[in-house]
């Protein structure tokens, strides 16, 4: 038991899950930036194409029509791939940001294995007695 929390404080201490916290934080943030633009390019890309649809005479239209349908196809399913890893990764990112660091609570653990006849953990400095087994 003192072995497995002694490599569990080895672990999180070179986890260093504070440096993580603020590694995605910046990502949190430039993900938010290029969500606006990815918006904004959007809607340029919609105006373009309207603006070729009155432009281009009808058999230019017929014959780019399958490319650009297939450009479509392919922006849609990058943009829905995107939201879908976009969310996963807030999703991951929301309950890391809120743990706790090694910090916090591994130095409160007890390194001491517990006796047969009674089990005691640390849970943030108080001792919670378990029944014996």
């Amino acid at each position: 038991m003192a072995a497995d929390v002694g490599s569990m404080f080895q672990y999180w201490k070179k986890f260093d899950l504070r440096r993580l916290q603020r590694e995605l934080n910046s990502v949190a943030s430039e993900l938010a930036g290029r969500q606006e633009e990815s918006e904004h390019s959007h809607k340029h890309l919609v105006e373009l194409s309207r603006e070729f649809k009155r432009n281009v005479p009808e058999e230019v239209r017929e014959m780019v029509a399958p490319v650009l349908k297939s450009f479509q196809a392919q922006v849609v399913a990058l943009n829905k791939r995107s939201k879908e890893a976009e969310s996963a990764f807030l999703g991951i990112y929301k309950q890391l940001i809120e743990a706790p660091g090694e910090s916090h609570t591994i130095p409160h653990l007890s390194l001491r294995a517990p006796s047969r006849f009674q089990k005691k953990t640390v849970f943030e400095g108080h001792f919670k007695t378990w029944p014996s087994m």
